[in-house]
């Protein structure tokens, strides 16, 4: 898991269990390391900090000026966050996860149309081992039938990310 998707999870995961009424960034970034250590550098505080503007940006957040500060206070739901976070930067990590598997399941299709086809040649070249090689082949069919159909799922799924 990246750094960014990971600051992205475990901080919607912290929100989704807290609701603030008026707290400053500083206090709801304190509760956020206490629980998630890994992520109390300057680098994840900015991070941390656009995030939260972000979901103000969503009206997943309501923020409040007074004098010099800002008053952050939640208006989300669970399910809200959860959508905040597969719309974020995490959309990009499944396309490109999902193009990779698609990549890597064509691989394999070529690679057990190409056993098929050998499996072929050797029938014609040893009729004497005629069913062996017909076993082989119907579960290499098999195998083909299952990766298309996975090829297909896969084109469903990328085509409505």
């Amino acid at each position: 898991m990246s750094l960014n998707h990971g600051l992205n999870y475990y901080l919607v995961k912290y929100l989704s269990n807290q609701n603030f009424r008026g707290s400053e960034f500083k206090e709801i970034f304190n509760g956020f390391i206490k629980e998630y250590p890994e992520f109390s550098s300057n680098n994840s505080y900015q991070r941390t900090y656009r995030i939260i503007r972000e979901l103000v940006n969503c009206d997943l957040m309501t923020l409040k000026r007074t004098h010099h500060n800002y008053k952050y206070t939640s208006n989300y739901s669970v399910s809200s966050l959860n959508s905040f976070l597969l719309k974020q930067d995490t959309t990009t990590d499944f396309k490109d996860k999902l193009k990779s598997e698609f990549t890597e399941v064509n691989l394999n299709i070529e690679k057990i149309r190409l056993e098929i086809n050998f499996f072929d040649k050797y029938m014609k070249e040893y009729p004497i081992l005629k069913d062996t090689i017909l076993q082989f082949k119907k579960k290499s069919e098999q195998q083909l039938t299952y990766l298309e159909s996975q090829i297909c799922v896969l084109n469903m799924i990328r085509t409505n990310v």
